[in-house]
């Protein structure tokens, strides 16, 4: 992460010791390509609920995580895509090949 986390203020992030880096954990909730479009909105709206809710935002913090609802599913889609590419170019640089 390029900033502090929530609930975690008074750890350094790794940008600070190294300008530009910027890497946090995620997760995503997907579904196959073709999914009607009202089903993914409609799970998207929901998981955006959920997460928002006061104490689940607490109780993932308990557990180290932390959420700001669900982006867009146009946002979540970029957001992957672009982590594909960045960890594909790492991959690429340091020459890591499949065993």
């Amino acid at each position: 992460m390029k900033q502090r986390a929530p609930g975690y203020e008074n750890i350094r992030p790794v940008a600070e010791t190294f300008p530009g880096f910027d890497f946090s954990g995620w997760m995503a909730v997907v579904a196959p390509s073709g999914a009607p479009a009202a089903i993914v909105q409609r799970m998207n709206r929901e998981l955006d609920n959920v997460l928002k809710q006061p104490e689940i935002m607490q109780r993932l913090r308990e557990i180290g995580f932390y959420a700001t609802g669900a982006g867009t599913t146009q946002e979540t889609g970029d957001f992957i895509r672009a982590q594909y590419e960045a960890w594909g170019n790492v991959i690429r640089e340091i020459g890591i090949q499949p065993e």
